[in-house]
C-alpha cells in the first residue's frame, strides 16, 4: 500500500507549502515548527509541489521587487540616517571604533544610492532606437507599408490625430 503523504493531510499545508517555496526559513525549522519530519518535506517537496508553484513564487518576487522600489529606497535612506547617529553617538562618547563602522556603513549606503540612482539615469536616457526589438519592429513596418502605401497614410493619420 503506498504511503500518504503527511505534508498534504496536513491542516497548514499551505502554510508549509508556502515557506518551502519562498525559502525563508530552513527545512528543519520548517519541520520542527509543524512538527512534521525533514524527509517528509523533501518527499513532499519531490513529489508534490509543482513547477507552477516555483514559477509562481519567482513572479511574484519580481513584481515584489517592482512595487517595493520605493521601500528599498526608504529602507536604504533610513540605514544611512541610523549610520550617521550612530556615528555621532560614538563621536561624542570617543569611541573610535564604532566611529570607523559607522563611517563605512553610511558610505555603503551612500554608494549603494548613488550605484541606484545612475543605473535609473542609464534606463531615463535609453535610446530606444538602439533597441533591436525597435530596429526589427521598424523594418517590418516599412516592408508592410512598402507593401500597403494606404496602411502608412492611415498610420500617419492617426499620429496627426493623437497629437
Amino acid at each position: 500500500m503506498p504511503r500518504h503523504c503527511t505534508i498534504c493531510t496536513h491542516p497548514q499545508v499551505n502554510e508549509i507549502n508556502r515557506q518551502l517555496i519562498e525559502h525563508i526559513v530552513t527545512y528543519r525549522q520548517i519541520a520542527d515548527t509543524f512538527g512534521v519530519s525533514y524527509a517528509a518535506l523533501r518527499r513532499h517537496r519531490d513529489e508534490h509541489l509543482t513547477e507552477k508553484a516555483v514559477v509562481a513564487r519567482q513572479q511574484n518576487e519580481e513584481a515584489r521587487d517592482i512595487m517595493q522600489g520605493d521601500t528599498v529606497l526608504d529602507s536604504l535612506l533610513m540605514l544611512k540616517d541610523k549610520a550617521l547617529g550612530i556615528l555621532q553617538r560614538a563621536e561624542q562618547d570617543e569611541k573610535p571604533g564604532i566611529q570607523l563602522s559607522s563611517i563605512r556603513e553610511a558610505r555603503a549606503c551612500i554608494q549603494v544610492f548613488g550605484d541606484m540612482t545612475l543605473k535609473l539615469k542609464e534606463i531615463e536616457q535609453h535610446d530606444i532606437t538602439q533597441n533591436p526589438e525597435f530596429i526589427r519592429f521598424a523594418r517590418t513596418l516599412a516592408q508592410v507599408w512598402k507593401k500597403f502605401p494606404e496602411a502608412e497614410k492611415y498610420f500617419q493619420e492617426l499620429l496627426r490625430s493623437e497629437s
